[in-house]
């Protein structure tokens, strides 16, 4: 989980750890990620919040150089044809998008993307926010 907002990773460590997954590692910033991947770490998926005000699209192309992260999904204060850019972008720059959640954040929409699988053929996805029904 990458993201600067120190509330924001522990609602995301909560919730994936309602889910199941329990091996979370919180970053705070591009650079500690980096200084595990230079470990030889490897993740099975990067969960990045705040997409495109905090952290950028160089720092996803940075993460993947080191072709140790599975899938990312991003979580994003973006429309329909931001998302659509960005997955363009992915595709084209070799990024493991998986996909991109609305912010802000909601669990059972992380929990419904992360059940698609981040096989590497499978189509970005976008999910939305319901209204709760």
């Amino acid at each position: 989980m990458l993201g600067i907002h120190p509330g924001s990773l522990l609602n995301y460590w909560s919730a994936l750890n309602e889910l199941g997954h329990y091996s979370v590692v919180l970053s705070g910033s591009v650079e500690e990620l980096v200084e595990l991947l230079e470990r030889g770490e490897r993740f099975e998926l990067l969960l990045v919040d705040d997409l495109g005000k905090s952290l950028h699209t160089r720092s996803l192309e940075l993460l993947a150089w080191y072709e140790a992260i599975g899938s990312i999904i991003a979580v994003a204060d973006a429309n329909s044809q931001e998302r659509q850019a960005l997955f363009r972008w992915a595709r084209a720059q070799h990024i493991p998008l998986l996909g991109v959640l609305q912010a802000p954040f909601r669990p059972k929409e992380l929990a419904r993307l992360m059940s698609l699988g981040g096989d590497g053929e499978t189509e970005p996805r976008e999910i939305f926010g319901g209204t709760g029904r």
